[in-house]
């Protein structure tokens, strides 16, 4: 009923990812040994779509269909006190 193709190995191949991480930074003097960073980072700064594999299992209704993706954008900030 079911049996192994003659397929090479490494056939199905998937998208590739264009992921950019960024960080802008600025620290601000208050005192001679005080002083406020303020940070922002982004993940996936320019929000490119990043999908996983294609589906392997070949008994299943999905196979060689993208079904998923990773995360969107996702910004972070912090603000460090050094003293």
């Amino acid at each position: 009923m079911f049996s192994f193709g003659n397929s090479g190995r490494n056939t199905l191949r998937g998208p590739g990812r264009n992921n950019f991480d960024l960080t802008i930074g600025r620290t601000f003097k208050l005192a001679e040994s005080k002083s406020i960073e303020f940070r922002t980072e982004f993940f996936n700064a320019f929000n490119h779509a990043q999908f996983f594999n294609p589906d392997h299992s070949g008994f299943d209704s999905n196979f060689g269909q993208i079904t998923q993706a990773r995360a969107q954008r996702i910004i972070q900030f912090a603000l460090k006190f050094y003293f």
